[in-house]
Order: structure tokens, then sequence, then C-alpha cells
């Protein structure tokens, strides 16, 4: 039971609107940010969801903290949604930021992601479900891409350790690239001394898919290389997936 409970509130998509009893927001909220929170597998919960005897600013500093996700919604620049903000950002919480205009969002954060949206699209309200859901799936891969540089010291030693693991594996793509295009130049550099083609035949594109997969290189940079040297991106697919079938 208590499991259970503990998901429950691990699962939690927390959103900063203002809750000043209209029933417009309120069903902006019921209508738009539930269904699209759920989708996503995520529990919703705003401020005037939670029944307490402790002050409202409580509340909503424990469930800023115990939240997966936060969602800010900017729009109408309420400064009690500010002020959350500021609290998540602080903390390292990864939050979604949604403004019907960027006149709504503060200079400071222009250089966030933030979701628009125009209530004069008649679909408006389904493509804002749609991009809150597709958005939280996407914290879920990777919270840090939603936390300012300047406060990921915040976040969790676990987290700083799966940051620094995905800036390691970028960094390594780009040695990766780097040694396959020296090696590249080189060779082209001597086939121009000895007047040869640059373009690569099909024996040779066979020994290079064969070399890159062997040293770990991403398809897409094979295809980009080799199809830049006149093999038809077809036969670099065919080969890779031949040689894959191979290896299993």
């Amino acid at each position: 039971m208590a499991g259970a409970r503990a998901q429950k509130e691990k699962d939690i998509c927390f959103v900063y609107m203002p809750f000043n009893g209209m029933a417009e927001q309120h069903e902006y909220y019921e209508k738009i940010y539930v269904p699209a929170i759920k989708s996503a597998g995520m529990r919703p919960l705003r401020a005037d969801d939670i029944f307490g005897p402790s002050p409202i600013i409580s509340d909503i500093w424990e469930h800023t903290k115990k939240a997966k996700i936060l969602i800010a919604d900017l729009s109408g620049k309420n400064s009690n949604v500010f002020y959350e903000l500021g609290l998540a950002h602080a903390i390292g919480q990864p939050v979604i930021l949604i403004a019907e205009t960027l006149d709504d969002v503060p200079f400071d954060l222009k250089i966030l992601r933030v979701i628009r949206y125009s209530k004069n699209d008649p679909n408006w309200g389904d493509d804002l479900k749609t991009q809150i859901s597709l958005t939280i799936k996407e914290v879920l891969k990777v919270p840090n891409k939603f936390i300012p540089a300047n406060f990921l010291e915040n976040i969790s030693a676990k987290d700083k350790n799966q940051i620094a693991e995905e800036q390691g594996e970028k960094l390594l793509e780009l040695q990766k690239s780097y040694e396959m295009l020296k090696s590249e130049m080189r060779h082209n550099l001597l086939g121009l001394r000895h007047g040869v083609s640059r373009e690569v035949g099909p024996a040779e594109a066979v020994s290079r898919i064969r070399r890159y997969l062997a040293d770990g290189y991403p398809e897409p940079l094979i295809i980009e290389r080799l199809s830049s040297q006149g093999v038809p991106v077809s036969f670099i697919m065919r080969r890779i997936k031949e040689f894959k079938k191979r290896k299993k």
C-alpha cells in the first residue's frame, strides 16, 4: 500500500496557473491540462486541488519538491505563477513553460523553450494538448534539458551522473566523427595526389561500412559520409542491415 502511494506521488505533474476561482480557468485546466497529462502517464495536480490545514504556499512548496515534472502557464503574467516557477528553478526541477504569446514571458526566460498557443486557431485546444503530452514524455527521457543551466548544480547526484554520461556519449560520438573525418580527408588527399576520383566504388564502400560498424560509428554518420562520395543510400543501408544480421 505504501509503495503504491509513493508511486502515485512520484508520478505527479504539478501545474502552476492562476486559481482565482474563475470558471473559465477551471474549464481550461480540466479540458486541456488534465487529459494531456494523463495521456503521458502522469497524475495532474494543481494548487486548488490540495485540501489540507497547512497554508497554501506550504502545500505548493511541498508538491514542487515532490513532483516529477512541473508545468507553468505564464499566460496573463500572473505574479504567483512567476513566484512558484522561481521556486522550482531554484531547486533544479524540470519545468515546462506555456504561454499564449511571448509577451507573457519575462525577458530572462525567453531563452528557454516555451510552448505557445493561439486561441485564434480553431484547433488550438487539441494542438496544445498534444504538445503538452509530447513534451512531458520528452522531459521524462531527458529532464535536464528543461532545467536552466545555472540551476543544474542543484539537482541530485544521480541526475548529475546521468548528465555526465550523456555528455560523455556525445563527446565520444564527436571524437569518432572527428577521427572518421580525418581518415577520409587523408584518403581523399592521397587520391587527389594520384589523380584518383573521390568517389567510392562498391568494394571500398563495403569495406568502409564494415570498418565503421566495427568501430561503433552511428549509422546516420556512415550514410552521410559515404553518400557524399557517390555511394547510393539504398546500397549503404542494405549493407549495414546485412552486416548487423550476420553479427547476430
